[in-house]
């Protein structure tokens, strides 16, 4: 939650390398509320900063019906929310 743009921009680059992203995203299917809202949060400012394209593919490619539509609102919310 830093306001360095260069850092975030890195920690998004690993979040995708390392494949966390994908647990953040598997993240969003769960029961744990506190643990989705914050993995929702993450993957919002990936979005935001143009790193989408995970995104994008499980909103269209997911069987879990609840992950997809919650990328598909967080991916409509915009890179300005």
């Amino acid at each position: 939650m830093t306001d360095d743009a260069y850092v975030r921009e890195n920690i998004c680059e690993e979040l995708e390398r390392s494949g966390f992203c994908d647990r953040l995203i598997r993240n969003l299917g769960g029961d744990e509320g506190p643990l989705r809202a914050r993995s929702r949060e993450v993957l919002k400012a990936m979005h935001r900063l143009g790193f989408s394209i995970p995104l994008e593919e499980y909103a269209m490619n997911s069987e879990d019906g609840r992950i997809r539509q919650e990328l598909r609102s967080l991916l409509s919310d915009g890179r300005t929310s």
